[in-house]
């Protein structure tokens, strides 16, 4: 009798059975010490952070963590980057430089300030804003330069910070990130900070600015509460954070440690493993100063010459697998239809100085190749899973790669 079980090497989208068919953690991860939070806080009668105390002491404490002097919470990570702005004082028509390999609410906040984002080609090693294109980017009217840490991995801020400009550390992906020995988000002008859901450090919505600089912390509160301390000189506005997410976040925090500690090990075996896999390049990040990686994002490079196979088939071989691999920012930013045809709404100089895609696409070769055929990633949550079922992404990487030729004639 001739078996229908297919061997174990048969890959589980032509049939054969998942390597990982469990599911990966789960996230957030919460028991009763947020309970305990969000019921102090709701329990206090104190809702807000003009009466209560949950905000500014997640500000001390979030601060104190990535080493820094000042924080000021926001309800989300926009919020931060657009008080960031302000308080370096950006101006209508001013250019602001921006990687276009980034959530669109980095360059929202730009727009919003009626400034000029300025698209800059990624680095291919780090796909964070390479320092040679920004030199070639630097105008008279360049106020700014937005420095992503993409995925978490520290964009190169020795350099970026050298050109004289004030540097925007946008961190949303960084919680815990060294870089060269100092940890992100203090080493720019200004970091700023996400805890929306999806994040490292999360309380649904919720943001922070954060600065080694007085000046610039009395601003970013000045501008985040109506002006106030600024004697009626700043208009400012209300962006202040709850003290529901405050006292949730402060839960998280104590989580947070120990969390990333496994994400950055599970990180670096991860490294090792894939760079054996023909094909696969795992991001550098000893060469680039990246000492933790916060890992919001595992990063790697697809060759699709090496593997004569798109993008798409692999990444569909490995989701079959069990593996929860993505093709990250599959379109450039400057090709969303919002920015192709300057649908700014009222942010008139930020259309009037904004350049045609074309123009984008001519100078980010980088960005065209990591968006449309390079470019994958694995989101946070599966770091925190056991070294080995880490171990089995690597695993499912080489059983697709020996079963290339058979994967090349799939038409499912």
């Amino acid at each position: 009798m001739v078996s229908t079980v297919a061997p174990p090497s048969t890959l589980a989208l032509l049939g054969g059975s998942p390597l990982h068919p469990q599911p990966w953690p789960d996230w957030p991860v919460w028991d009763g010490r947020e309970e305990e939070a969000v019921l102090r806080a709701l329990r206090s009668g104190h809702w807000g952070r003009l009466t209560g105390p949950e905000a500014a002491a997640f500000e001390s404490e979030f601060a104190t963590f990535q080493e820094c002097r000042y924080g000021v919470a926001t309800p989300c990570g926009t919020t931060a980057l657009k008080l960031a702005l302000l308080a370096l004082g950006i101006q209508a028509g001013d250019e602001v430089i921006v990687p276009p390999y980034t959530f669109v609410a980095t360059v929202g906040a730009v727009i919003q300030c009626n400034a000029v984002p300025v698209f800059v080609d990624i680095h291919p090693d780090s796909y964070c804003l390479d320092p040679a294109r920004v030199a070639e980017a630097i105008t008279p009217k360049t106020r700014a330069i937005i420095a992503v840490h993409l995925g978490g991995m520290p964009a190169d801020l020795d350099a970026l910070c050298a050109f004289g400009i004030p540097v925007i550390e946008d961190a949303s992906h960084a919680h815990g990130s060294v870089y060269k020995g100092r940890k992100v988000g203090g080493i720019g002008a200004l970091g700023c900070f996400s805890f929306q859901a999806s994040k490292n450090l999360n309380c649904g919505e919720g943001g922070i600015v954060l600065t080694n600089d007085e000046a610039l912390y009395k601003k970013v509160r000045a501008e985040s509460e109506w002006g106030a301390g600024s004697n009626g000189q700043i208009l400012g506005s209300n962006f202040r954070m709850t003290e529901l997410q405050a006292a949730l976040l402060r839960a998280q925090l104590t989580r947070l440690p120990e969390q990333a500690a496994r994400r950055d090990a599970n990180g670096k075996t991860l490294d090792t493993l894939l760079a054996q896999v023909p094909g696969i390049r795992p991001l550098p990040r000893a060469t680039l100063g990246c000492y933790v990686h916060g890992y919001h994002l595992y990063s790697f490079r697809y060759d699709e010459a090496v593997w004569e196979l798109p993008r798409a088939t692999f990444i569909r071989a490995m989701r079959a697998e069990g593996i929860p691999v993505d093709p990250g920012y599959a379109s450039p930013l400057y090709d969303w239809p919002v920015f192709a045809h300057k649908h700014f709404g009222p942010w008139d100089a930020s259309r009037g100085g904004f350049a045609a895609p074309g123009v984008h696409r001519a100078n980010c070769p980088v960005m065209e190749r990591v968006s449309h055929h390079e470019g994958c990633w694995i989101k946070q949550s599966a770091l925190l899973a056991e070294s080995q079922e880490v171990h089995l992404i690597a695993e499912a990487t080489h059983k697709i790669w020996n079963n290339r030729d058979v994967l090349a004639t799939f038409q499912g």
